[in-house]
């Protein structure tokens, strides 16, 4: 009987166990697969699989230098599908001989096997979802892989990948690039990469962002380009971005946010612990989907009057932990859906100087305790009928900026 191989999941292992036999079976992609044991000698039985023959010579390891370890396949695999190749001792390489050995791969997962090498000419156009978590490559180079959807590439220990180059990836949806040492963006960095949704370049070396280097991305609705070192974003870098949804800049060193001048879909903007100044007049205008705005941890001294037109359907406004003394008359008075706004830990004293509204839907007021002055009883005429306001220090549900040495988790998010 003729019996299509779909999983072949290999463990390519050295260390000093003893020999060991591991059983074959097929498995589902979310599987959770454990490392066996690190032996010199492993067997792996195919046993149940009603496999009409395994050629000879089907992987191979070679040691080409001191705890490095390169693993080649010759022999053609017509059917497989999906090949999983794990292992979190020594820095692993895995090779194929061309396009050929595989040419029905669709999931090739090498995730903690520490590739060092960027050699993946090899890969074949069925390629759908590649995992390299994990690895020690300080480059990739990946072309004209028309059916990968997938891509994740994180690396919180090594930190070594500085440059990726991806060219013509068409159907690409899905890029993980966290914790990596990736400097600036530029227009050749994703290049024809037309049909992403969710890109993540957090925890990165970022400096710099080149004008329109995202601009092939209509499609993208999430961006993190958070805890880098970012100070400066040049008019139009996110104006092709008609369906973006989230948008976290936030942990890096931006001074002054540029105008969007075409309307996105912008939902969630998170520039919170940067170094913004002030917030001038239209800022969001092009933002009217906006239900988000984290401002908190920044040095802003001034807000003016018009600086939150447009956002009518702004519910989440986060000004804490900055630097203010007072706010403009009718500041409020756009956001007609605000629900919930944190002043807390600024030097606003005197509450005439919150310039509140009693037409404002606010349901929640977070001031901590630094208000000193009320002069009047008629300004509490001013404040929202159904408000909740709280004067504790730190009675709010954002995360605070922290200072340099102490952890920081860019995937946090802010009020739920």
């Amino acid at each position: 009987m003729k019996t299509t191989l779909l999983l072949l999941f290999a463990i390519i292992a050295i260390g000093h166990c003893q020999d060991s036999t591991y059983y074959l079976e097929p498995k589902s992609e979310e599987t959770d697969y454990d490392l066996i044991c690190n032996d010199h000698n492993i067997t792996i039985n195919f046993s149940g699989l009603e496999l009409n023959s395994i050629k000879e010579n089907f992987l191979s390891i070679i040691k080409y230098k001191p705890y490095v370890y390169e693993v080649r396949t010759q022999t053609i695999y017509p059917k497989l599908k999906k090949l999983f190749i794990r292992n979190h001792q020594n820095p692993l390489i895995f090779l194929a001989n061309s396009k050929t050995n595989f040419p029905s791969l669709t999931h090739l997962h090498l995730s903690y096997s520490t590739v060092v090498r960027d050699e993946f000419n090899w890969l074949p156009q069925t390629l759908e979802y590649l995992d390299l978590s994990g690895h020690n490559l300080e480059t990739l180079t990946l072309t004209d892989l028309r059916n990968l959807k997938w891509i994740y590439l994180d690396n919180p220990k090594a930190k070594c990948l500085r440059q990726v180059n991806l060219k013509n990836l068409i159907s690409l949806k899905y890029l993980s690039l966290p914790s990596n040492s990736i400097s600036e963006i530029t227009h050749e960095t994703f290049a024809n990469v037309t049909s992403l949704l969710f890109l993540d370049l957090s925890d990165n070396g970022i400096r710099y962002v080149e004008g329109g280097s995202f601009d092939s991305m209509q499609n993208l609705q999430f961006l993190n380009l958070s805890t880098n070192n970012i100070e400066i974003i040049q008019g139009g870098t996110f104006d092709k971005l008609k369906n973006l949804r989230t948008l976290a800049l936030e942990k890096n060193l931006i001074s002054m946010f540029p105008m969007i001048s075409n309307e996105i879909k912008l939902q969630m903007l998170l520039l919170n612990c940067n170094n913004l100044k002030s917030i001038v007049g239209g800022t969001f205008a092009k933002m009217p989907y906006l239900e988000k705005l984290y401002l908190h941890g920044n040095e802003i001294t001034y807000i003016d009057q018009e600086a939150f037109a447009g956002l009518k359907n702004l519910r989440i406004l986060t000004l804490s932990d900055n630097k203010l003394t007072s706010l403009p008359n009718n500041w409020l008075l756009p956001m007609i859906n605000l629900e919930r706004l944190d002043l807390s830990n600024n030097y606003i004293i005197d509450f005439g100087h919150l310039a509140l509204s009693d037409s404002s839907p606010l349901q929640y007021l977070y001031l901590s305790n630094q208000l000193e002055v009320i002069r009047s009883i008629s300004l509490l005429e001013n404040v929202p009928e159904n408000v909740t306001i709280s004067l504790k220090a730190n009675d709010t549900t954002i995360q605070k900026c922290v200072k340099e040495g102490e952890k920081y988790n860019p995937r946090s998010r802010l009020y739920g």
